[in-house]
This record gives structure tokens, sequence and C-alpha cells, in this order.
């Protein structure tokens, strides 16, 4: 079973930020006693873990090897990790099962927060 884990960005403070969650009768999200609305963005843990062993969550800008960019894409080798809500799981692994090893064709290099330059086109 995946693990739930959640970061956020925090918009004032610009960076990222790991903490604690709570979920109010109301439905509110609440970080270490402060709701999330506005200042937040939350981002959600995949369950996965590239090829270095680091977590992939929600925001992240990946980099697909040579085997999965033929498989998956084709515009582009660099993708954003992003909730697809029609299929109910991360593109773009909602397809994959993992025995939650690291994933060796993937690479995290960033994310669309803190380094959203990384997704603009080399020419």
């Amino acid at each position: 079973m995946r693990e739930i884990k959640f970061r956020v960005w925090d918009k004032q403070e610009q960076k990222i930020k790991h903490a604690g969650f709570d979920i109010d009768p109301e439905g509110n999200i609440w970080c270490n006693h402060w709701n999330l609305s506005g200042f937040y963005i939350l981002m959600q843990y995949t369950g996965l873990k590239d090829k270095n062993g680091k977590e992939i969550y929600e925001g992240d800008i990946i980099v697909l090897g040579e085997e999965t960019y033929d498989l998956y894409y084709k515009q582009s080798d660099k993708v954003i990790v992003e909730w697809d809500k029609k299929v109910t799981g991360f593109r773009p692994f909602q397809s994959w099962h993992s025995d939650y090893e690291p994933i060796e064709d993937i690479e995290v290099i960033g994310n669309i927060y803190e380094h959203p330059e990384l997704l603009k086109e080399e020419k």
C-alpha cells in the first residue's frame, strides 16, 4: 500500500515545506495547525521514487529515460507529475504498478514552483 504523505509550497516564503496534516470536520486541510487555504499549495507523494531514491511528488519535474520516453511521450523528455482524475492516478504513472523500488529510468530534476525555468524548451 502506498504511503500517504504531502508537502506544501509556501507562497509567502517561496519554499517547499514538509509537515504534518489534519483535516477538520468541515474538510479544511490544516498544516501544523495552519489552514492551507490561500497560502499553500498541497502536493501529494506518488508512492514512487526516482533512480536516485528521491521521493516523487505532484508538481515535480522529471526527466524520462530513453526507454520510458519512447513508450509514453514523443514531445519532450521532461514531464510534470500531475494527478489525473480521469484515471485516478498520477500522470505519467497512472498505469504503472510498482513494488515501491526506485524507477531506474526516471530522475526528479526539480519542481514547478522552485524551478519553472526547467520547463522552457532548449534551443
